[in-house]
């Protein structure tokens, strides 16, 4: 919207020749002009960003990288805006024809890729998952308890040893067969991730025939909102979990003495980071 009539609307006023003739070197008039209108939507952009960023104790280095990415997907479309401005048509195929190109690399080009790799690339239904996990658990109340506990065995035969209770509820019973319910959906939660992977490898390449994802995948990846970190988000979670367990199953499967001291020993989601 500011560089499609750069040199259109100089013709339409009658100013256009005048206007090379005074310059003496046409191109670097024209370039100036887009120049300060390109400086001055940088500024707009750049400075709510740094400011915001400040706020949000963000690093030096992230800021710096982010204006970088930015100025470059800033000047992409001004050196293309700049080049089809110089065509000798009306001011309104100009402006019809940078429409179109961001149209299509703004909204047609990602939202078709999208349907594509949705189409070429399956992963289980997320609902699926929970469905099997809730189903597993519910279930297991209905069945006999040396069903459940041989499940858990399989895959944490480090607390086989534990002596059962003759009552009918017991709390190692009732963790175990949470714990199991978790082991049914791992083939589905590993194919689910593994599903996300690859689709975001298929987009991130198309994205780079998409200047408008692929700056907003870029900005994502500087801000660690990507899928990336979303899965080493999980990754850290499920770690943290799995040192929870080992905290406190021993208590339960080896009826080791418990008392209120032993919390301050208890994992933190930060001891698990480092």
């Amino acid at each position: 919207m500011l560089l499609y009539d750069l040199r259109t609307s100089e013709k339409a006023a009658g100013r256009h020749h005048l206007l090379e003739a005074t310059a003496g070197r046409p191109f670097s008039f024209w370039f100036l002009r887009a120049a300060i209108r390109v400086a001055g939507l940088f500024l707009c952009l750049i400075v709510p960003l740094i400011v915001t960023g400040i706020m949000a104790e963000t690093t030096i280095s992230t800021l710096l990288l982010a204006c970088l990415f930015i100025f470059a997907y800033i000047l992409f479309w001004a050196a293309l805006c700049f080049i089809i401005s110089a065509w000798q048509k009306p001011g309104s195929l100009i402006l019809m024809t940078l429409i179109a190109i961001w149209v299509s690399t703004s909204v047609i080009l990602p939202a078709g890729a999208r349907l594509m790799i949705d189409q070429s690339v399956s992963l289980p239904s997320g609902s699926d998952i929970l469905m099997l996990q809730r189903e597993t658990v519910n279930d297991a109340w209905d069945l006999p308890r040396d069903v459940t506990m041989e499940a858990f065995f399989e895959h944490h035969p480090e607390w086989s040893s534990y002596e059962p209770i003759n009552s009918s509820f017991e709390w190692q019973w009732y963790y175990a067969f949470q714990q199991v319910g978790d082991q049914q959906t791992g083939p589905l939660s590993t194919a689910y991730q593994e599903g996300r992977l690859r689709r975001n490898g298929i987009a991130t390449w198309v994205s780079l025939i998409a200047p408008p994802s692929l700056l907003e995948r870029t900005l994502q990846s500087l801000a660690d909102t990507d899928l990336k970190a979303s899965i080493q988000y999980e990754k850290e979670v499920r770690a943290y979990h799995a040192a929870l367990r080992a905290f406190y199953y021993p208590k339960f499967f080896h009826n080791q003495p418990f008392d209120a001291a032993l919390l301050k020993k208890l994992p933190t989601f930060e001891s698990i980071l480092h």
